[in-house]
């Protein structure tokens, strides 16, 4: 079976989840990127709160490989306000590989999710590469919206990702400016479990090329304070890669 064969599938296997009975409670229905797949929510940041997330992505394209582990720490310094250092690195044989960076980033609650009632948050951040071949400094700023489909804790959520990125000191072929756009929905499937879809699309920093991908992925909550997640992508058009996975674990203090 082809690779991408093999992606398609294993979203299959976790669309026919969303079958199952919805659930209550909601530390399974909280996204974030990689955890278990791009898109991430707007839900409120609590004073004092702590998480950290490993997460781990395999991405195929044209039958070379590129492995993309990461952390991030995340700190709730003040009610609607988080702090988040993530470092991460990229090997394998692939392109743009043999390389790191350390992003800061702010999130702010500009809209508490409360009800039927949507969020909304805004993340400015800076990206520092590090190693072999280091890429240029980077600025973004991303805007999520989130709303809930229902008033119960475990009704499902919409959501919406835009992001702005800014390259400083680019290469005469890549891109000064360049957006990336997700649009998502996740929704119980179990009393501890939830899946995800969404839709991906963003420009690439070589000039003339972008990517789109379509997503699932799983989420599980053993407790309030941990979760584990996977998820499978299929990529769209000669830009993509052809399919992705993901696998991360979120731990919270």
């Amino acid at each position: 079976m082809c690779t991408r064969g093999i992606a398609l599938g294993t979203l299959m296997l976790l669309a026919t989840a969303a079958g199952a009975a919805r659930a209550e409670g909601d530390d399974h229905m909280k996204l974030s990127r990689g955890l278990p797949i791009t898109i991430d929510d707007a839900t409120p940041i609590e004073a004092g709160s702590r998480a950290v997330k490993l997460r781990f992505a395999y991405e195929r394209q044209d039958e070379r490989n590129r492995y993309l582990p990461d952390a991030e720490l995340e700190v709730g310094v003040a009610r609607g306000w988080a702090v988040k250092l993530e470092p991460r690195y990229a090997f394998g044989n692939a392109s743009g590989t043999g390389r790191g960076a350390f992003n800061l980033s702010v999130e702010h609650n500009v809209l508490e999710m409360s009800g039927t009632h949507p969020g909304i948050t805004i993340e400015p951040g800076v990206t520092f590469p590090f190693g072999s071949g280091s890429d240029a400094v980077e600025a973004q700023i991303e805007l999520r919206a989130t709303q809930p489909l229902g008033s119960g804790p475990g009704a499902p959520r919409l959501h919406l990702n835009i992001a702005w990125l800014h390259l400083f000191d680019r290469e005469t072929d890549e891109r000064a400016n360049r957006y990336s756009a997700a649009a998502g929905i996740n929704l119980p499937v179990a009393a501890a479990t939830a899946v995800a879809f969404d839709v991906v699309h963003e420009q690439s920093r070589e000039k003339g090329k972008r990517e789109t991908y379509l997503e699932a992925g799983v989420r599980h909550a053993f407790d309030d304070k941990t979760a584990l997640a996977a998820g499978a992508g299929v990529g769209l058009g000669p830009d993509s890669a052809d399919f992705r996975l993901l696998v991360g674990l979120q731990r919270s203090f």
